[in-house]
């Protein structure tokens, strides 16, 4: 994957999520400490944000920024995040 210049990071980092823009995060909080997501589970979560822009207006999702624009990243092994295996995961998500 291509490194994110710096401009678009902290832009996507400043950005107001609303209706044409929405950060995803890699990790799971809800524990009280950060563990990494299943690739399946994020990846239901951008089938549900695409699909609900593509019947909208449009928009932009970045993955790897949490809600208050700390740059997190996807610890996922580059293998889980090559563009074949997430489309595969959101097709099998979306039809669930």
């Amino acid at each position: 994957m291509n490194p994110v210049p710096v401009e678009t990071l902290t832009r996507w980092a400043s950005q107001q999520e609303g209706q044409f823009f929405e950060r995803k995060s890699a990790f799971d909080r809800s524990s009280g400490t950060w563990r990494h997501r299943k690739a399946s589970d994020i990846a239901r979560d951008v089938a549900a944000t695409l699909s609900a822009m593509a019947n909208a207006d449009g928009g932009e999702m970045v993955i790897g920024i949490e809600d208050n624009g700390d740059v997190s990243g996807a610890p996922h092994p580059a293998d889980r995040q090559g563009k074949r295996r997430w489309a595969r995961y959101i097709l099998h998500s979306s039809s669930l």
